[in-house]
């Protein structure tokens, strides 16, 4: 089994006071358009599980891109944050890497960690 995103988690749209969602997958362009902070739960069920696509769908342009708006940054213990790097971006999301070295799967405390991507308003980009 690969590395995988265990779960996705956002303030609900409009709710008041506010609602967190959490689900399996990552949510529609439709409600994402809304969304500023979305957490990940990631799982790497072995050392050699590597490559892991997280995805938005805020659908950024190369300029936001380029600021590293939808890049995860790590939450989490060092133990946990130390064998994840982003490798790519894209409009719609990114790719995490982790390393290959013992303990990093789920033996390890890397399998598991949690990422929070940001969506700055318009006024702050």
């Amino acid at each position: 089994m690969a590395a995988s995103v265990a779960s996705y988690t956002w303030a609900a749209p409009g709710s008041n006071p506010q609602e967190l969602v959490t689900q399996a997958g990552a949510p529609t362009a439709a409600v994402a358009q809304y969304i500023n902070e979305l957490i990940i739960g990631l799982i790497a069920t072995a050392d050699g599980d590597t490559n892991l696509a997280v995805t938005h769908n805020w659908n950024l342009n190369a300029a936001q891109q380029a600021l590293l708006i939808g890049v995860p940054q790590a939450l989490g213990t060092p133990g946990q944050l130390s064998a994840w790097y982003v490798s790519a971006v894209t409009a719609n999301g990114a790719t995490l890497t982790k390393s290959t070295t013992a303990g990093s799967g789920a033996a390890g405390p890397a399998a598991q960690a949690n990422m929070v991507l940001l969506k700055p308003t318009t006024l702050m980009q």
